[in-house]
């Protein structure tokens, strides 16, 4: 895969996979708390902020919605929660990062994960994993954090920019109200 090529679809994916995280709910808080209950489809917006990485197809403030995102609580480890990018931006996830899921853990009402990419080598030798960080925070039936894109690089010396540049995304996702007991 070559340069242009790998940063397009870094971008395209990154954009899918923060709408998903936004949709999640995604937050860094202190103390340990007993979760709040995640599951669900969320229907999510993502807006992008600046391109650090410089992407090709990343474009500043740039708006993505509609991206459906399912939460998956483990019933054994109710802490442990798998974050599933569902439809066309899921698929395009699989196919150009490696994956679709986010494998998060929750604090009370944050939420927390990491979605790694496969790794590739682009044609300058630099060896990289695309790495999201989901980072939200759930209150009642609204998630809101963010999505931060990144590199895991093998060899920066080679990698340039990749090896310490970011783009985030804010996300904002809203799932129907769960049935009460």
């Amino acid at each position: 895969m070559n340069v242009s090529a790998s940063s397009s679809f870094v971008a395209t994916a990154l954009r899918g996979v923060l709408v998903g995280i936004v949709s999640l709910g995604l937050s860094a808080c202190g103390g340990s708390s007993d979760p709040v209950n995640f599951n669900g489809t969320y229907t999510t917006t993502l807006t992008n902020s600046d391109n650090g990485c410089q992407l090709a197809n990343w474009k500043a403030n740039e708006v993505t919605e509609n991206v459906q995102v399912v939460a998956t609580t483990d019933a054994l480890n109710p802490k442990s929660v798998l974050v599933t990018v569902e439809g066309l931006t899921g698929a395009w996830l699989e196919l150009f990062v490696g994956s679709r899921m986010f494998i998060s853990t929750s604090d009370g009402s944050a939420l927390s994960g990491v979605l790694l990419g496969r790794v590739t080598t682009d044609d300058k030798g630099c060896m990289q994993t695309v790495r999201i960080r989901l980072n939200a925070t759930l209150k009642n039936d609204t998630l809101e954090g963010t999505l931060t894109y990144g590199f895991d690089v093998k060899n920066p010396s080679v990698c340039g920019i990749k090896a310490t540049c970011t783009n985030q995304q804010t996300l904002k996702g809203l799932r129907p109200p769960l049935p009460t007991k």
